[in-house]
C-alpha cells in the first residue's frame, strides 16, 4: 500500500511541477515573440503564422509615448488633474503634433453586440505638444475597457490612442482605434 501512495504521490507532484510552470520555464524568445531556438543543439524553429496568431494589434503610437512618473521632474511641462490620485502618467511628444488633446472614451455597443470606442469629452487641449514639453496627467489608467485616451493632429491626420494598463507588469501603453458612430 505504501507503494501505491509513494507512486500517487510522485506523479501528482510531477504533474503539479511541469503543468503549472510560469514564465521562468519559459524561454526567452517564447516571451517576447521572437524566434524560438532549441538550447539542447536541434535546429531554430520558427512559428508557423495562423489566423489567429496574424491577427491584426491596434496600432502603437509612434510619435506620443507614455509612461509612469516615479520621481520629481526637472523642466517645463504642462499639468492635468484627472482624479484625485498619486498615479502620474506623463505624455511624451518625439516630434510636434497639434491640437494634442487628453480625452475621455466612451463605449456604445452595437445590435450585433460589438463595443464601440467613441471619442468622448476632451478633459484637457493644447494647441501644441513638442518634444521638450510634455504633458503630466494626475489619473488611474483604470482597468478592462478603456475609460481615457487621447488625440492629436500629426502630418494632417488626426490619430486617436486609448490608454491601457498592462494586467501583467502595471506598464501603460497607447493603443490605436477609429472612433466608432
Amino acid at each position: 500500500m505504501r507503494k501505491y501512495l509513494t507512486i500517487l504521490l510522485a506523479v501528482c507532484l510531477s504533474v503539479q511541477f511541469t503543468g503549472c510552470r510560469g514564465k521562468e520555464g519559459q524561454p526567452e524568445t517564447a516571451r517576447t515573440g521572437g524566434e524560438i531556438t532549441d538550447v539542447s543543439g536541434h535546429q531554430a524553429v520558427q512559428p508557423e503564422e495562423t489566423a489567429v496568431l496574424t491577427a491584426a494589434a491596434p496600432p502603437r503610437s509612434e510619435v506620443i509615448t507614455v509612461g509612469r512618473v516615479t520621481g520629481d521632474i526637472t523642466g517645463d511641462y504642462h499639468f492635468v488633474a484627472d482624479d484625485r490620485t498619486d498615479v502620474r502618467i506623463i505624455f511624451s511628444a518625439t516630434e510636434n503634433v497639434e491640437y494634442f488633446a487628453y480625452i475621455e472614451i466612451t463605449h456604445a455597443e452595437d445590435a450585433g453586440g460589438n463595443i464601440a470606442l467613441l471619442a468622448g469629452d476632451a478633459i484637457a487641449v493644447f494647441d501644441n505638444l513638442t518634444p521638450g514639453t510634455p504633458v503630466v496627467v494626475a489619473a488611474d489608467p483604470g482597468s478592462g475597457i478603456p475609460t481615457r485616451g487621447i488625440t492629436f493632429r500629426h502630418e494632417g491626420s488626426v490619430r486617436y490612442f486609448y490608454l491601457s494598463e498592462s494586467g501583467f507588469d502595471g506598464s501603460l501603453s497607447l493603443s490605436g482605434f477609429t472612433p466608432g458612430n
